[in-house]
């Protein structure tokens, strides 16, 4: 992140329960408080994806979604492998291990690693470890929004000990256009 001295800040705002256990869509106030483990929850297959910010709260400039997963799920946990022209991801690992494939390379990356996916790149993640938790960092919606728009509401906090239905792949498909990928 890069501070801008001249943006002007806003003064805190009380702590509201009706408000701070989702998100607000627009910034009205300048920044918003999201309540640790709170907001929306959507299960795609095996993985659990919780905004954090969208692009609505930033007026389309970024996203960052928390995402939970388990290699017990095997192949309902993840999505096929896919293409943004536009946009960067970033992951930051936070608990267990994720197994990345780039350009047809495989890697994986522990808890503390950050693996930066350029633009143009396809690619895949799925959890590698029994538990993983990670955070993605995108320049627009990215796979948090993909996931979203193919996932269930879910209300568990972590993962669930069976995955659900394993992720639609006509409905990631139809998803393309609107939302600026490519399935490989």
């Amino acid at each position: 992140m890069v501070p801008v001295r001249e943006k002007a800040h806003f003064d805190p705002q009380p702590w509201d329960p009706a408000t701070d256990e989702k998100l607000p869509g627009v910034c009205e106030l300048g920044g918003y408080f999201l309540k640790g483990g709170k907001g929306e929850r959507w299960l795609a297959g095996g993985s659990v994806v919780r905004p954090l910010a969208t692009r609505r709260e930033t007026e389309g400039k970024f996203s960052i979604y928390e995402m939970l997963g388990s290699a017990l799920h095997g192949e309902k946990s993840g999505v096929p492998t896919l293409r943004f022209e536009s946009t960067h991801h970033a992951l930051f690992v936070v608990d267990g291990s994720l197994t990345l494939e780039v350009d047809g390379k495989k890697s994986v990356a522990t808890a503390n690693e950050t693996v930066f996916v350029p633009a143009g790149s396809s690619w895949k993640v799925e959890a590698e470890s029994r538990y993983a938790r990670w955070y993605v960092f995108v320049n627009g919606g990215g796979l948090g929004e993909v996931l979203t728009g193919v996932g269930e509401k879910y209300e568990q906090p972590g993962v669930p000990d069976e995955a659900g239905a394993a992720v639609d792949s006509a409905k990631v498909k139809g998803l393309e256009s609107e939302l600026g990928f490519v399935v490989v």
